[in-house]
Parts: C-alpha cells; structure tokens; sequence
C-alpha cells in the first residue's frame, strides 16, 4: 500500500511546482516577454508530458476523467491565463508603437494584477466544477 506521503511527493507536487513557476511569470518584468514566453512554454510542456507519460502512463485506457485529469485540467488553465497576459501585454505595447503612446510600468503591472486574480479565480472555478462531476 502507498503512503499519502508517497503520493503526494511523487503525483502532486511535480505540477505544483510547475505552477508555481507559471504564477512567477506574473511578477516577471514585462519588458522581457521572451523570458516569460520561455518560462511558461517550459512549464507547459514539462505538466503535458508528466500528465501523458507519468500520470496516464500507469491507468488502462478508461472512457472518464481519474482525479489526475481533473488536476491536471484545473492546472492547464493556469497556463493558458499566462499565456493570455502575454498576448495582451504584446497587444498593448504594438498599440503604443503606432499610436506614439506609452505603455508604462505601471499598466503593466495593473494588467499583471488583474490577470492573476483572474486566473487564480477560473482555475478554482474550473476545479469546483470538475471535482462536482
């Protein structure tokens, strides 16, 4: 018999940890949109192949979603939160090289704000939803 300890250690925390790298990308400087790009891409690719190799790796092909699925899908949309800030950091600096405007340290980090509490917010919906299916 496993051990919860086990358990925890060897499923759980390896995409905790990625995810709190994608949440770092939050407080990372978005004058370098490449890093963070980096960073989240890295993360990304790291939960898939962890969710694919490790996680479904040792189930038989079922037709409905294991608890791991479900962590994983409520993981992705950190993920995909991250990777929507980026895109709209990228947007708004383009607007501000045609339109001659500035796009300053301080709307970034008002957009950082909001896209992590919005981020924070779907990816405990999404859980909600999933864990009541």
């Amino acid at each position: 018999m496993t051990s919860p300890v086990d358990v925890f250690i060897k499923k759980l925390l390896p995409p905790i940890i990625l995810v709190f790298f994608a949440f770092g990308t939050f407080i990372m400087s978005s004058n370098t949109l490449q890093n963070r790009i980096a960073v989240i891409v890295t993360c990304l690719i790291g939960s898939l192949f962890f969710h694919a190799i490790f996680l479904l790796g040792e189930l038989p092909p079922i037709s409905y979603l294991t608890l791991a699925d479900k962590m994983m899908i409520a993981i992705y949309t950190v993920f995909v939160g991250a990777g929507a800030t980026i895109l709209m950091h990228q947007r708004n600096i383009d607007k501000c090289e045609f339109a001659s405007c500035e796009y300053t340290l301080k709307n970034q980090i008002r957009l950082d704000k909001k896209m992590l509490a919005i981020t924070v917010s779907v990816m405990l919906i999404v859980s909600v939803v999933l864990l009541s299916i």
